[in-house]
């Protein structure tokens, strides 16, 4: 959930994308496509689907899943 909510403030400071409370994960993942960033689309999209079956199937995700994550956050991200 950290890397999630890191992940939704970097959107909105360094991309300046607006989230309203009301915006599933989905649409918070079509509002980043529509930035024209692959690599930010691409780790959004993989980032919120792991995160929707950590919090709604209750499944564990796998160590090197969440390393490579952690990993394209600081390329996606980095200054």
């Amino acid at each position: 959930s950290l890397l999630y909510r890191a992940s939704l403030t970097q959107l909105i400071q360094q991309k300046g994308l607006d989230f309203n409370d009301s915006l599933t994960e989905n649409e918070c993942v079509a509002k980043v496509q529509h930035l024209n960033e692959p690599a930010t689309a691409q780790f959004t999209q993989q980032l919120t689907r792991l995160w929707q079956r950590i919090a709604y199937g209750h499944l564990d995700p796998k160590p090197e899943q969440i390393d490579s994550l952690c990993e394209d956050y600081q390329k996606v991200f980095a200054p």
